[in-house]
């Protein structure tokens, strides 16, 4: 991915654990550049983004 040379933070909303797993397993990790990765998972929805609102 020539287009992302330096990533420190990706929030992923995965339709099921199926699909982060295929996400993690067959895109992510066969990055060459991706030395590690970390998940965190939440549970439950605390607050909805429905985007940021930047004027008229």
């Amino acid at each position: 991915m020539d287009e992302i040379p330096e990533c420190h933070l990706i929030c992923v909303v995965p339709r099921s654990t199926e699909d982060y797993e295929n996400l993690h397993r067959d895109r992510l990790s066969e990055i060459p550049s991706v030395t590690q990765m970390k998940m965190l998972l939440s549970l439950s929805t605390v607050k909805e983004f429905h985007g940021v609102f930047l004027g008229e």
